[in-house]
């Protein structure tokens, strides 16, 4: 919905159903029901969705309704905090205030569509208003659709369409002056402390909407210009560090695109590759987000169904070794322990560790979706999906079946002098640089001078990627790989891996 299309109302009250939008500005929902009712109740429900969500994610949310809840009482207002089943705190809350209707932002993943659909419709046979907004992306699948009878699935489609709506992106919306809240009861914001105990806290990336807005300007007032250089590399500060921030809503998706296209005026527009490059980011995370919209199967299945059929080995212990970084391949390893640790990866770690797993372990991709969702604090359904699905090769615009990501190689490619290896694996700090990336290459002299014996100190690979890449190319042939492999494995055993 466009902020035009608002009308101003003269109800008394309504309530305003925060989910992921932690924050006050730019928030379509909270703006319209103070233009329509002179008073409105911010609603947080912890429910089990939020107790099913990460450690860190958890963290991140507490931050944010700690930030949201003082911002709200500088303007006047207060967030109100319940407990339980969604459907009846709202009900019980449309009792106790007397309020004219629920505003909202609509969600995309199918079982959350589901449960909102069954609330609206017996919020509605009350005779009360149930209005959602779009306000999680730039521009709404809808509109891209135009002309077309069917959702774009490939990606660099998908990009020539967004790019010629990408003019009627609405504007931020006006900075909220005040708001008036009816004195309510409140259940406390849990102590995260309390909640989670034994959590490295510290290690957890910060929420809320202050922090997200001091991320957003740290970035584009510096690490932006040269994101297309640095942004593979684990090693340097060359990302945004923003996901978590929009993957909870303390940072609205339209002020990152307008501050970024603000900032970028004054260096050549998105001439500059850097901004250029981010703005792309942005675009693939409007993809995912309309492919789990227009096919929810994806949630429990591959996008190219016929990937379904490949019968995954799954040897738990391969995947045990993995979630605790005991590959032997030091560069999954540290991936895996700063996930664990900090509750987020690089991008370019997260797709070598979901290529490990998929195309070297051998087991099933929704594994390793899963096991993130666990574990980050950016947890998004739409684009853990869709990257997962990328490296399985059985998602849009994948990377083609056959290729596979050489774990030695992209070690020394992205982080050539082995910093970041060594940041999360104390076992190999003292190894020579000219084997941190393949420490089992060591002789015994050099292994017991570095304090770094390989099967003691640190394993040896579990695997041989050269074989076990032959094996995935086993396991994909006949289904998307039909068309390249035609009798029998060694036609096709010539693709060289991703370096």
């Amino acid at each position: 919905m466009n902020p035009a299309d608002v009308h101003i109302g003269t109800m008394d009250c309504l309530i305003v159903w925060i989910r992921r939008e932690l924050r006050i500005d730019d928030h379509l929902a909270l703006y319209a029901a103070l233009q329509d009712a002179r008073k409105v109740v911010p609603l947080f429900i912890i429910d089990k969705g939020f107790h099913a969500s990460s450690p860190a994610k958890k963290k991140v949310v507490l931050d944010g309704l700690a930030d949201l809840r003082s911002s709200l009482k500088y303007l006047g207002g207060n967030l109100v905090i319940r407990n339980g089943d969604p459907s009846a705190v709202l009900h019980a809350l449309l009792d106790d205030t007397s309020a004219s209707g629920v505003y909202l932002t609509g969600e995309f993943s199918p079982d959350l569509r589901l449960r909102d659909e069954k609330i609206r419709s017996s919020v509605e046979s009350r005779g009360k208003l149930w209005r959602e907004f779009h306000d999680h992306l730039l521009l709404d699948g809808e509109r891209i659709l135009q002309g077309r009878s069917s959702p774009y699935t490939v990606y660099t489609a998908f990009r020539r369409a967004w790019r010629d709506f990408e003019h009627t992106i609405p504007p931020s919306l006006p900075k909220i002056r005040r708001i008036v809240t009816p004195g309510l009861p409140s259940d406390p914001i849990p102590d995260v402390v309390n909640m989670l105990p034994g959590a490295a806290l510290h290690a957890f990336p910060p929420g809320g909407e202050s922090a997200a807005l001091n991320e957003l300007e740290s970035f584009l007032s510096g690490r932006v210009m040269a994101y297309h250089e640095k942004r593979d590399f684990p090693a340097l500060e060359g990302t945004s560090r923003l996901s978590h921030h929009l993957s909870t809503g303390s940072a609205g998706v339209r002020t990152v695109y307008h501050k970024l296209m603000g900032r970028s005026a004054g260096s050549r527009g998105l001439q500059t590759q850097g901004p250029a490059r981010f703005l792309d980011e942005l675009i693939w995370r409007e993809f995912y987000y309309q492919i789990l919209a227009n096919f929810p199967r994806v949630t429990s299945g591959s996008f190219k169904t016929a990937y379904d059929q490949i019968l995954w080995p799954s040897d738990k212990r391969y995947f045990d070794a993995w979630c605790a970084g005991m590959t032997g391949y030091p560069i999954v390893d540290a991936a895996m322990r700063q996930l664990r640790a900090e509750g987020w990866m690089h991008n370019r770690t997260r797709m070598i560790v979901a290529s490990f797993l998929i195309k070297d372990l051998h087991v099933d991709w929704r594994k390793g979706e899963e096991y993130f969702m666990q574990h980050l604090a950016d947890g998004d359904v739409a684009l853990n999906n869709g990257g997962w699905q990328w490296c399985a090769g059985s998602g849009n615009d994948a990377q083609p079946w056959f290729r596979m990501f050489n774990p030695v190689s992209q070690s020394r490619k992205f982080d050539p002098h082995g910093e970041y290896i060594t940041s999360y694996l104390p076992e190999i700090r003292r190894v020579p640089e000219k084997f941190v990336h393949e420490p089992w290459l060591m002789p015994p002299p050099v292994q017991q001078k570095a304090g770094c014996r390989i099967g003691t100190d640190y394993p040896a690979p579990i695997v041989d990627h050269a074989r076990e890449r032959v094996v995935a190319l086993e396991m994909y042939r006949g289904l998307g790989g039909r068309q390249f492999a035609r009798k029998n494995l060694p036609s096709f055993t010539h693709v060289k891996d991703l370096p």
